[in-house]
């Protein structure tokens, strides 16, 4: 997964969320980047990239691939051109 984020500070509590579920919501894999932790000039866009190592226990056709940006505090982050690409 990779994109560009723009934040005003440090303080903003934006991250990347990539995770594998089964179908009732139990978590078999994830991954989070905090946006704050990368970026490094404010308010300009920052490049992002990342990733999830896909184990064989992971590869149900029932579970649920989720891949979103989350925003857990009130200060604006700004997402945009995210883009996923699958690799063997």
């Amino acid at each position: 997964l990779e994109g560009y984020s723009k934040i005003s500070t440090l303080e903003a509590l934006g991250s990347y969320v990539i995770s594998i579920e089964t179908p009732g919501g139990e978590i078999k894999g994830y991954a989070v980047q905090e946006v704050a932790g990368y970026t490094k000039n404010l308010g300009s866009w920052t490049p992002f990239k990342i990733s999830l190592d896909v184990k064989k226990e992971m590869l149900n056709p029932e579970y649920v691939l989720k891949i979103y940006a989350w925003n857990h505090g009130k200060i604006p982050v700004i997402f945009d051109d995210i883009s996923l690409t699958f690799e063997k």
